[in-house]
């Protein structure tokens, strides 16, 4: 999905996700500083016990031939090659290695007050 989304550009998101709003204005200004854009949703990680909120690739964003996107291509290629089980995804190494592109400036983070994952006053609404 990844290479897909270098090499065309544009959003994805989880196929459980009710969207009721059109999210080109969303996706339009998350990509605009950086070109590359990335939601924060409920950590399903070990990273649950560090926060609440963290960058997750399920919501992911970019312009066409983005380069943090093909930074994130080429991590995710080293990764697979190497692990074939379960623990990147136990880790979280693929959402870590977003943060980190978030704290470069590379991406954009989008709160998850837009996606439904915080309610207005910044509380995590759990279902």
């Amino acid at each position: 999905m990844a290479k897909l989304l270098y090499t065309f550009g544009g959003l994805t998101i989880p196929n459980s996700m009710i969207v009721l709003k059109d999210l080109m204005p969303l996706y339009s200004s998350g990509i605009a500083g950086t070109g590359c854009m990335i939601g924060e949703t409920l950590p399903e990680s070990e990273m649950s016990s560090y926060t609440e909120m963290f960058p997750n690739y399920k919501i992911l964003g970019c312009k066409r031939e983005c380069p943090a996107m093909k930074e994130y291509v080429g991590y995710l290629e080293v990764l697979n090659s190497r692990d074939y089980t379960a623990e990147i995804d136990f880790c979280g190494d693929i959402n870590r290695f977003l943060y980190q592109l978030t704290t470069e400036r590379k991406m954009s983070k989008v709160s998850g007050c837009l996606f439904g994952v915080e309610d207005s006053a910044g509380n995590v609404v759990n279902l």
